[in-house]
């Protein structure tokens, strides 16, 4: 029988938190992450706000995963000098780490969701079909 993944429960619940967190912050401000039109589309109805929850725990599960390919030396880096000092930055517009990004981010959500990460990149895609038709009814 094939183990079933699952996150430590810590992990899960402080991904949790931290998308509550953003949700709660953004609704007060009547704002969000992902923009207006967002919060707009959950007040209208055209979305739920159990989808911008799910938004936002994408969010904090690709924040988890740039975080971790970072620690794990995956990250595209690029190097240069400003102002006479050297640095090093994350290229967050590299395809390949956006790619890797994005993959991990819907695993775990996934493991959030018990879904599998093509199911969670469907419900994705569906929330911004529906907020796209949602913006273009507002513009007629």
């Amino acid at each position: 029988m094939k183990k079933k993944h699952s996150l430590h429960p810590e992990v899960e619940q402080e991904l949790r938190l931290q998308a509550r967190k953003y949700l709660a912050k953004h609704l007060q401000e009547g704002d969000s992450v992902w923009g207006d039109d967002y919060v707009r589309a959950a007040e209208a109805g055209a979305i739920t706000f159990d989808d911008l929850y799910f938004l936002e725990v994408e969010k904090v599960a690709q924040s988890i995963s740039l975080e971790n390919l970072v620690d794990m030396g995956e990250a595209a880096i690029n190097e240069g000098v400003m102002m006479g000092q050297k640095y090093s930055a994350v290229d967050e517009d590299n395809p390949e780490f956006q790619r890797k990004i994005a993959e991990r981010g819907r695993y775990l959500t996934g493991l959030i969701y018990g879904i599998s990460p093509a199911q969670v990149w469907g419900r994705y895609s569906s929330i911004q079909n529906k907020v796209t038709e949602f913006q273009n009814r507002g513009r007629k």
